[in-house]
């Protein structure tokens, strides 16, 4: 874990001022062998890349630099398969413009998610909500073509059973299932807005452009709220609400 931060992972202590997880607090560093560590770094050490300068934690960049990573050489052919079968056929359908703008919307998303929601000490790497951003793109483009598919309800359920495969893998240890959702759901709207759709009558296309138009209103208002959120919430207020809730249903019990 302290490799990936080191690298670039998005890892909330380096990007803002946790008071429980403070830049002075220690871990052990990247060349550590032993267990418990012996060779000692701080989180400003870890974070690297010139430090905070005295201020508060301010590596927003974070929320990018994870797409370009992979946790190891599995994490990585699994995504370039992703990325050479399903991808190149969006990007093919909507070109590079349009889906650069789906894969980095979905992808950036995804880690804004993952900031505000999963866990506060885990280091997140990995271009999969990226990835779920283009598997986002089919979906849109079998709705939006219903019935200029071949087959569209066999086409459904693979999409279907896909999907929840991929969800599914987010709930082992050590993934970031937010990132996914997150990357999905930002992925829709981004290929609502750009995705070529058919409109063969002038309804049709006025009801595209209106869709068009609500797609990215809402996905700059999702970047903008969990973005505030992410920078101005407190990631232990929930667990500590637990905890306070617990307790509380104890003395009820």
């Amino acid at each position: 874990q302290a490799a990936l931060i080191e690298i670039g992972a998005r890892y909330a202590p380096c990007m803002k001022h946790i008071e429980e997880v403070p830049p002075t607090l220690q871990m052990g560093c990247p060349t550590n062998t032993a267990n418990p560590p012996t060779d000692l770094c701080t989180i400003e050490q870890l974070c690297a890349h010139g430090g905070f300068n005295g201020g508060d934690p301010n590596q927003w960049w974070r929320f990018i630099s994870p797409v370009f990573l992979h946790a190891g050489l599995v994490h990585l052919l699994v995504n370039m398969f992703v990325q050479c079968t399903i991808s190149a056929q969006v990007e093919r359908e909507v070109g590079s413009i349009g889906f650069a703008v789906i894969y980095f919307t979905a992808g950036i998303f995804g880690n804004v998610l993952g900031g505000n929601f999963a866990l506060v000490g885990l280091p997140s790497v990995g271009a999969s909500g990226a990835l779920f951003g283009t598997i986002a793109a089919v979906w849109v483009d079998l709705f939006a073509h219903w019935r200029f598919e071949h087959r569209p309800k066999t086409k459904l359920a693979l999409l279907t059973v896909e999907l929840a495969l991929g969800i599914g893998l987010g709930f082992l240890p050590g993934t970031d299932n937010f990132a996914h959702l997150g990357g999905m759901c930002l992925g829709l709207l981004a290929s609502v807005a750009v995705y070529p759709i058919i409109t063969e009558t002038k309804t049709r296309a006025t009801v595209v452009l209106a869709f068009r138009a609500t797609a990215i209103a809402l996905g700059i208002v999702m970047y903008v709220v969990l973005l505030r959120n992410f920078y101005t919430g407190n990631p232990y207020r929930g667990k500590e609400n637990f905890h306070w809730k617990k307790h509380r249903w104890r003395i009820m019990d």
